[in-house]
């Protein structure tokens, strides 16, 4: 068995079809695909049902645990040698499990392959995939964290990536966090010596509104913070302190952000938690409500276009 598809369902009724069937069309006997309901409360567990009779589809049902939870129950049960993740809103345009394999076969074993993804509104984008025009392999973990900034979301995320099974045997998706694909990555590529860098677009990601990356601020947005001063830690044991510098002054970018946010909602608490990480990651900052942060940032010579983008939530929100 090449490949296992993982997919994580919580409540997207209909929209999951899309998802399965976009795998379904392609997959062979190389290709397995694990369905997690995730203690669904709609007619999302039933339809996972309609699929577990089909020849290489395995259907678990448990209870809710989040994301990261309904991931690693079905690495437990994974038999590929390499692993997909595919969120149950989303699909994989057709002919991408058949270039993954070829890819497989041509060279050799690797920790992960890096694809890129397609933001789309819809599911009628079907066109098929082509073999890379861009492929390259990276041994130096130096590079691959520099890939990984330089893709942004892409880089981080875990469903633009095909993961060799044996990762897993020291390693799961931390549970109970939003972010946790950022914090996953990080790890990921700390532990990777082989990884191959591809051109094509294989992932839809499909924007709809009530998505975890569109919905409104709230008090688990927090939960990046220490997901980065993770990745700083991590970075400076590597010796790889400008790459350090740079997450903390993302870091700090975002919390300037989220403190905008956090006082515009009057959500008191998020905003004193906010100064008390600021204090810790960056001693002796003097915060004087959000326009002092920016003055820091400027200080710290942060780009320009991240604090012209505080600047306008903050306007925009009168924080």
């Amino acid at each position: 068995m090449n490949i296992s598809v993982v997919i994580p369902v919580y409540n997207v009724g209909e929209l999951l079809r899309n998802s399965v069937e976009s795998i379904l069309a392609q997959r062979d006997d190389n290709c397995e695909l694990i369905i997690v309901d995730d203690g669904s409360t709609d007619n999302s567990g039933a339809i996972c049902d309609e699929y577990s009779s089909l020849s290489g589809v395995r259907v678990i049902h448990k209870e809710n645990g989040g994301l990261s939870s309904a991931r690693n129950a079905g690495i437990d049960i994974a038999k590929g040698d390499y692993l997909l993740f595919l969120d149950s809103d989303d699909y994989f345009r057709p002919g991408s499990i058949g270039l993954l394999n070829s890819l497989i076969h041509r060279t050799g074993r690797f920790d992960f392959i890096q694809f890129r993804y397609d933001e789309v509104s819809d599911y009628s984008d079907k066109a098929g995939v082509k073999y890379p025009e861009e492929l390259f392999e990276l041994r130096d973990r130096r590079q691959m964290f520099e890939q990984k900034f330089a893709l942004g979301g892409i880089g981080a995320s875990a469903c633009t990536k095909l993961i060799n099974r044996e990762v897993f045997n020291a390693l799961r998706f931390k549970e109970g966090i939003i972010h946790e694909d950022e914090q996953f990555t990080i790890h990921l590529i700390n532990r990777s010596s082989r990884a191959l860098y591809m051109s094509n677009p294989l992932y839809m990601y499909v924007q709809r509104p009530g998505s975890i990356i569109t919905s409104k601020f709230s008090r688990k947005r927090l939960d990046i913070i220490p997901v980065l001063e993770e990745q700083i830690a991590i970075l400076q044991s590597c010796g790889y302190t400008d790459l350090a510098d740079r997450v903390r002054n993302n870091l700090f970018t975002m919390m300037c952000v989220m403190y905008a946010e956090a006082r515009r909602c009057d959500m008191h608490e998020c905003v004193n938690e906010i100064q008390a990480e600021v204090k810790a990651v960056l001693p002796g900052v003097n915060i004087d409500g959000t326009f002092g942060l920016i003055a820091k940032g400027l200080k710290m010579r942060l780009p320009m276009l991240p604090l012209y983008y505080i600047y306008k939530r903050i306007c925009n929100g009168k924080a």
